[in-house]
């Protein structure tokens, strides 16, 4: 049994070191699952496991603590960064200014709160360790460890800040979910009744297109451009295929649609009622997507970097001999390809038109599952040795 005491009191063990952390990983997640009032800490709860562990003893190396606290760290800031950098210029487009406002506001405010409880308690917390406190209250593990750098740079030798930091985190997180029960009653707020709203305004904003045929009778429209009937509708869709004849294409902009045509529409269901009227009326007994033609379909994977953040009309797909986009798939959300809209690398692109055009376009995109399946590791610790870089800076 010597063995055994051995793995739980020796703290430089790689075995002890691996088994704190399981134990406290496994308990926490376990715990964070259960729900009290309908509510659960979730993965929060494995810090309070990690407090329990240590209040009962259980220590590992001090500088096997400090490599896994600072490499997490950085995995854990760089992959946020990975996550939502694709769109960060973007959302300023929409919103991201005033959020950004409202985030600075929020950070001097809470500064100056701070601040004031300093020179209150100054007798009894010294200022890094208000820090600490700060930094757990607002639950800011990366300016935690801002701060412990910036302090050994000063040569601070007192106490370690993260024993304030650990203390205020737990009464944080508490105070969040308290202060979120607490408006809920007082605004006399129904959950259900949220989550139904919520439901009905994104399926508006993120509505998926339908298709649907119509055939083409009215002879205002005889030999019009496909561009001048988005023109005159005022509504966005796209023609996938186009009937006449006889023979089935794949049109661009600038082909004409004649009266008997028939063209299959790809748009959003509150515009079909107005596309079809337009037009003439909804063919119900032809599916041009099913009949012989020499018109095929396929799903292209946006892999190439030089694609992300570039918008659909940027494609100029024009250039492409009748390729016409009319879907974009994306996180599990169907999205109307709008000339604005901007890729993401990993974007599904559905795609109308010849085989040769449509491999053309893939070129153009990427298509490269592998690159998905397999990332490029260079870029990664690449990325991660320059965040370490400026970071380190005085």
């Amino acid at each position: 049994m010597d063995w055994l005491v051995s793995l739980w009191s020796d703290s430089n063990s790689v075995g002890h070191i691996l088994l704190v952390y399981a134990i406290v990983i496994t308990v926490g997640l376990l715990l964070g699952r259960i729900k009290i009032f309908g509510i659960s800490l979730g993965v929060t709860f494995v810090l309070f496991a990690g407090l329990a562990a240590g209040y009962f003893g259980f220590t590992v190396n001090t500088t096997v603590l400090h490599f896994l606290r600072d490499f997490g760290l950085i995995l854990f800031v760089f992959f946020i960064g990975l996550q939502v950098g694709p769109s960060f210029f973007s959302s300023f487009r929409s919103g991201g200014v005033q959020l950004n406002l409202l985030t600075l506001l929020a950070v001097f405010l809470s500064l100056a709160v701070t601040v004031g409880l300093y020179f209150a308690f100054s007798d009894t917390v010294s200022l890094p360790q208000m820090l600490g406190v700060y930094f757990g209250a607002v639950t800011n593990t990366p300016g935690l460890g801002a701060t412990q750098e910036a302090l050994n740079m000063l040569d601070y030798k007192g106490e370690d800040i993260a024993v304030a930091y650990a203390c205020a985190y737990p009464l944080a997180v508490v105070a969040i979910i308290a202060t979120s029960i607490c408006l809920r009653f007082i605004f006399r707020i129904d959950l259900k009744e949220e989550d139904r709203m919520w439901e009905e305004s994104e399926k508006e904003n993120n509505e998926a297109p339908i298709f649907f045929h119509v055939k083409v009778t009215n002879a205002a429209l005889e030999g019009k451009q496909l561009e001048q009937l988005r023109n005159f509708i005022g509504r966005p869709f796209i023609c996938s295929r186009l009937l006449h004849d006889g023979t089935i294409i794949s049109p661009h902009a600038k082909d004409t649609v004649h009266v008997g045509d028939v063209m299959r529409i790809v748009a959003s269901a509150e515009n079909k009622d107005a596309i079809t009227v337009f037009c003439g009326a909804e063919d119900k007994d032809v599916d041009l997507a099913t009949e012989s033609s020499p018109i095929t379909t396929r799903n292209i994977r946006v892999t190439r970097s030089a694609m992300n953040g570039l918008t659909v009309h940027d494609l100029h797909l024009s250039r492409y001999d009748g390729v016409n986009i009319t879907r974009i798939f994306r996180a599990g959300m169907t999205l109307f390809p709008y000339q604005h809209l901007r890729f993401q690398i990993g974007d599904v692109v559905y795609c109308v038109g010849p085989e040769r055009s449509i491999r053309r376009l893939a070129d153009k995109l990427g298509n490269q599952e592998k690159k998905l399946d397999h990332p490029n590791l260079i870029s990664i610790f690449l990325g991660i040795a320059v965040g370490i870089l400026f970071g380190s800076l005085p």
